[in-house]
């Protein structure tokens, strides 16, 4: 009567076998081949994102490769006896468990093949602000005003609001004022401007704005919207700092009052 599975020793030899198979392939890949391949990616000025996402790709394919040798060389593959009616039971609770994990694949496609959303940008999702650190197949990591990470499932962009705040490697800073209703509006606008040009950071097209938004029978809010060039996360906060501090100090010469908040 034949043995329906392999003998213990025969089943050490196998899962020796397949270890260093997998160990030799996943090596080879991952310190030579895919090293090389970055190189390339470098010397021809690929995109960083989809350099990213061609090296996600490489790197999934490699540990495939390396498993299915595995188990094709070792033997495991024909010793390995699954009936049909177990694996359709493992087949449907795996997909019921993956249907997330599906989701944010197709999400993070779409996602890397937008070419106004990449590595390096501004953007704005659920009351949330941050600059994209980098973008998987199945999330996106953005870098906050705080320094940090936060990992986005893809399908959470996909199916929400997101403003890219970023247009031409230009970045808007938009600031908001509270005077008193009894002070002159042209000259807080004014200030607004003037302290904007006085920067040299900060650029003159398009040129620095200043509108009335609100006013009520106590305050008037303004709001001043200004424009840089080659954003990151530390020149927002140094440039719009400046600026603040720069018209809190002409407010306070020209004697305009900013009341408390409500």
């Amino acid at each position: 009567m034949d043995n329906q599975f392999p003998l213990p020793g025969d089943t050490g030899i196998q899962l020796i076998t397949f270890v260093v198979v997998v160990s030799v392939i996943y090596t080879t890949g991952r310190f030579v081949f895919e090293p090389l391949l970055t190189a390339l990616l470098d010397t021809g000025g690929v995109e960083v994102t989809l350099r990213r996402t061609i090296e996600q790709i490489v790197h999934a394919g490699v540990v495939l490769f390396g498993l299915y040798t595995a188990l094709t060389l070792s033997g495991f593959s024909q010793s390995i006896n699954i009936t049909g009616p177990f694996l359709a039971a493992v087949t449907l609770a795996v997909g019921f468990a993956a249907r997330d994990v599906v989701n944010n694949l197709v999400s993070g496609v779409f996602i890397i093949a937008d070419p106004r959303f990449k590595i390096g940008d501004w953007i704005e999702w659920n009351n949330n602000t941050g600059v994209i650190d980098d973008i998987t197949f199945r999330t996106t990591r953005v870098r906050t005003f705080d320094n940090e990470i936060v990992s986005i499932p893809n399908s959470e962009l996909a199916t929400s609001a997101v403003t890219n705040s970023v247009e031409e490697n230009r970045l808007r800073i938009t600031s908001e004022f509270w005077i008193s209703y009894k002070d002159d509006v042209n000259v807080a606008a004014t200030i607004l401007r003037e302290e904007a040009k006085a920067l040299d950071e900060i650029l003159d097209r398009p040129e620095p704005t200043a509108r009335v938004m609100e006013v009520n029978n106590s305050r008037v809010q303004l709001q001043s919207r200004i424009w840089i060039r080659d954003p990151s996360r530390q020149d927002f906060i140094r440039i719009r700092s400046v600026y603040l501090s720069r018209v809190k100090e002409r407010f306070h010469e020209e004697d305009i009052r900013m009341p408390p908040a409500w």
